[in-house]
C-alpha cells in the first residue's frame, strides 16, 4: 500500500494489474504471480483492488489544483546530457540539475504540491496577470502563485521572457542550484543572462519577488516558500520527516466540488490540523479502504482577508482518506 499511496498523491489515477498469467502452474514465468492463485498475495488482493478502484475513480477527471509551477528543464538536459560518458546505461548528470531532488523534497518533506511545466507549455499556454500565472486549458486549467526554475544551464529566450512577464506583474520566482546562462536558441545567451539579472537584481523593487536557493539548501527553500506563499492551498501542520514514509495530499476540483486526498504512507500515526484555502462547504471524510463516510468537523475563519477551512486529520500508519466538499 505504501508505494501505491505515494503514487496517488503524485497524480496517478489508474492502476493496471501486472504479472498475471492466463494459465496456472508451470506456465508462470516470473513467480510469484499477482493473482488469486498466489498463496502470498491472494488474501490481500480483494482489499487492494477495492482500494485502488475507489481512489482511482475519485481522482480521475476534473482539474488539478496547485500553487506551484515547476519548469521541466528539458533544454538543460538536451544541452548537456551525453550517453557516451560516465555510466554506459544512463549517461551523465549535468552539473546543477536538481529537478528530481526538488520534486521529491517539495512533495515529501515540504508537502507542497506542484505541476511540472514543459517549456513549450509555459511559453505558449500560460498567461501572467495580477501576480498569478494561469495555465490555459479547457478543463485542467491551473493558477500558479509561485514559479520555480530548477537548476540548469539552458533556457529558451521565449520561456525566460515569460518568467520575466510573470515577475513584472507581481509574481514570485525561485531559481535553484544553478542559474541559466545559455539560450536554447543560438546567439541569444546575453539575452538570457540579462533577463535573469533583471529579475534577481530588482527582487526588492515594485514588481514581484525573486530568490536564488543554492544547491542542497532546502531549508532555505522552505523559508522562501513560507515568505512567498503565506497562505498555501493546503497546509499540513505535521512533523517531517516521518519514519518509513511520508504524509502528502492531492487537491482536485470536479463538478464545482473540492476533493482532497490525504495519504500517510509512514509507520507513524498522524494527528494534525489542516488548513484549506477557501470555504469548503459541508466537508465529509470518505475512506477508500472501507468505503465508509463520516461528516468532518470543520471551523471557518479568515486569514489575511481570505476565507479558510480548518479540519483535523487523523490517519493511522499506511492509511489514506478523502475530504470531499458537499460529500454527504
Amino acid at each position: 500500500m505504501v508505494i501505491i499511496m505515494n503514487q496517488f498523491v503524485r497524480g496517478i489515477n489508474y492502476v493496471v494489474p501486472h504479472a498475471v498469467w492466463y494459465h496456472d502452474g508451470e506456465g508462470v514465468s516470473f513467480p510469484p504471480e499477482l493473482s488469486y492463485r498466489s498463496e502470498k498475495y491472494a488474501a490481500a488482493l480483494p482489499a487492494y483492488s477495492d482500494f485502488t478502484a475507489r481512489v482511482g475513480l475519485l481522482l480521475r477527471g476534473g482539474r488539478h489544483v496547485a500553487d506551484l509551477g515547476v519548469l521541466y528543464p528539458i533544454d538543460s538536459l538536451k544541452a548537456e546530457t551525453s550517453f557516451d560518458s560516465c555510466d554506459p546505461y544512463y549517461g551523465n548528470k549535468p552539473a546543477g540539475i536538481d529537478y528530481m531532488e526538488l520534486g521529491h523534497w517539495l512533495v515529501t518533506e515540504l508537502r507542497r504540491d506542484f505541476t511540472f511545466l514543459h517549456p513549450e507549455t509555459l511559453a505558449a499556454r500560460c498567461t501572467a496577470d495580477g501576480g498569478s500565472l494561469t495555465l490555459q486549458n479547457p478543463v485542467n486549467w491551473e493558477t500558479y502563485r509561485v514559479l520555480i526554475i530548477p537548476g540548469g544551464s539552458t533556457i529558451s529566450v521565449r520561456v525566460m521572457q515569460k518568467v520575466k512577464d510573470f515577475y513584472d506583474c507581481g509574481g514570485r520566482v525561485i531559481f535553484t542550484s544553478r542559474l541559466p546562462e545559455q539560450a536554447a536558441e543560438p546567439g541569444f545567451d546575453p539575452v538570457v543572462r540579462k533577463l535573469v539579472r533583471s529579475i534577481l537584481e530588482n527582487s526588492s523593487g515594485s514588481a514581484g519577488k525573486a530568490a536564488f536557493v543554492a544547491e542542497a539548501d532546502y531549508g532555505g527553500l522552505a523559508a522562501v516558500l513560507s515568505e512567498f506563499l503565506k497562505l498555501p492551498d493546503v497546509a499540513l501542520d505535521a512533523p517531517a520527516p516521518l519514519p518509513g514514509g511520508s504524509l502528502g495530499y492531492l487537491h482536485k476540483q470536479k463538478k464545482n466540488r473540492n476533493i482532497y486526498y490525504f495519504a500517510n504512507s509512514s509507520e507513524q500515526a498522524v494527528s494534525c490540523p489542516v488548513t484549506l484555502r477557501g470555504k469548503i462547504k459541508d466537508p465529509w471524510f470518505w475512506d477508500p479502504h472501507t468505503g465508509t463516510r463520516s461528516q468532518a468537523d470543520c471551523f471557518y475563519s479568515e486569514k489575511n482577508g481570505i476565507s479558510v477551512t480548518a479540519v483535523t486529520l487523523e490517519l493511522p500508519p499506511v492509511r489514506s482518506i478523502f475530504l470531499i466538499e458537499n460529500g454527504g
